[in-house]
């Protein structure tokens, strides 16, 4: 059984295994990230907390978990495995030749450490006028077109309170280090 949760404003799966993993666990989750999928193209991070790997309940679990990976794993930047154990140490090395993702292992107590990498790390920046102006500038975008590559670059991000709300443009840590980096050459 998966315990799972989907933080659809920062990007982010959180998996925590209750018990040996089942295959209507893998239907499940995609059943709530194939929707998140379509309308946002990528998911930014998967967290999977676990003390130990429970293993799978049986074959079919086993083959609904590698079609899961299959169907989904180019489509995911970064998962973070917080586990303690061997099988969590090799995990990296192992996932880094059959998934698109980068992979990391986090010890069980590093849990925050973990949501911390997968977030980049940084609490948003929130921009103002004058610096939406001068980031369009730096992309050479003098349209509203440009924000979604800025997005899918993960230089900005979008907050919405909840669907359909107004909400506000942040700045990503990568996008503060490219602000600023870029910010002495940049014409004015």
């Amino acid at each position: 059984m998966i315990k799972h949760e989907l933080r659809q404003d920062q990007g982010l799966l959180l998996i925590t295994p209750e018990g040996a993993l089942e295959a209507s666990d893998f239907q499940e989750l995609a059943r709530e990230l194939d929707p998140y999928l379509e309308r946002n193209g990528k998911l930014h991070g998967v967290l999977i907390h676990a003390h130990a790997f429970p293993g799978w309940k049986d074959l079919a679990a086993l083959v609904s978990h590698l079609k899961f990976l299959r169907d989904h794993h180019k489509r995911i930047e970064k998962v973070a495995v917080v586990m303690d154990g061997a099988f969590a140490t090799l995990l990296p090395g192992i996932a880094s030749h059959f998934v698109h993702a980068d992979v990391r292992h986090f010890e069980d107590t590093n849990y925050r450490g973990a949501l911390e990498w997968l977030s980049d790390g940084a609490q948003p920046i929130l921009l103002t006028a004058a610096e939406m102006v001068w980031l369009k500038r730096l992309e050479n975008a003098n349209d509203v077109e440009a924000v979604p590559a800025m997005i899918a670059s993960n230089l900005i991000r979008l907050e919405l309170a909840e669907p359909g709300a107004s909400g506000r443009m942040v700045l990503t840590r990568k996008g503060a280090n490219h602000l600023f980096h870029h910010r002495d050459t940049t014409p004015r």
